[in-house]
């Protein structure tokens, strides 16, 4: 299972769970890797399948979406 803040994803998740995620927030995703601390050109082969998603990385992304829109008063 993965834990971010008051979410918890118990299945793997996707690229495309990241992606939407992302899209949903409405926060670019460049924004979303700085406070992930994932490189920009990974994050986008990430996000684009061609890179495998470890539960670390997902996590973090997750929360990092989190974060921003909170901060972002989403």
């Amino acid at each position: 299972a993965i834990v971010t803040g008051m979410t918890i994803v118990t299945s793997k998740v996707s690229a495309e769970d990241l992606r939407s995620a992302i899209a949903r927030s409405g926060i670019p995703a460049y924004v979303i890797g700085a406070r992930a601390r994932v490189n920009p050109i990974r994050l986008s082969r990430i996000l684009r399948g061609h890179v495998r998603i470890t539960d670390d990385i997902a996590a973090r992304i997750l929360l990092a979406v989190e974060q921003e829109a909170a901060a972002d008063g989403r």
